[in-house]
Order: structure tokens, then C-alpha cells, then sequence
């Protein structure tokens, strides 16, 4: 059975480091109904889209363009105008 994109959700994280909690939620959102996108901050030296990609069975992931984001300014708005989709 084909899914309606109604029945489907999508999560933004927008990260500022890959670590146990970052894969913890990651793993947590982890079913064919998410679509999860992640931003993570451009500042982080090394970030490994594959480890983060291999840790999910069930969700689509989509990484959004880093970016430098100072965190409660106009920046972190960014991820948020790139989500694309009928959610």
C-alpha cells in the first residue's frame, strides 16, 4: 500500500555535533513514516553523512547544505526554510 504524504512526518534536527545523542535520537525517529532532515553546523570540523545514513533501517534522511548557524539568531532559520514537502 502506497503512503499519502499526509501520513508521513518529518523531522528537522539541527545539530552541532554527531555524538550519543545525536545517534540516539536518530535511531529513536527511525521508521518508514519519517523523513528526517539534518543540518549540521558547518563549525564541526568532521561529519560522517555515511555513519549517520548506516544507522537508519526505515527513515529517508536528507542533510541540508551546512552552514555556519549562531544559535538563537536569524541563521537557525535556515534549516527550516530548506525542509522541502507536503508535511
Amino acid at each position: 500500500m502506497k503512503q499519502n504524504v499526509s501520513d508521513k512526518h518529518a523531522f528537522l534536527i539541527m545539530a552541532h555535533k554527531a555524538d550519543y545523542t545525536f545517534f540516539t535520537l536518530l535511531k529513536m525517529l527511525d521508521d518508514k513514516r519519517n523523513d528526517i532532515y539534518v543540518h549540521m553546523d558547518e563549525k564541526v570540523g568532521s561529519y560522517d553523512s555515511a555513519k549517520t545514513e548506516n544507522c537508519l533501517s526505515y527513515s529517508k534522511i536528507y542533510h541540508i547544505q551546512r552552514k555556519k548557524v549562531t544559535w538563537g539568531g536569524p541563521s537557525d532559520r535556515y534549516g527550516i526554510a530548506t525542509v522541502k514537502g507536503g508535511y
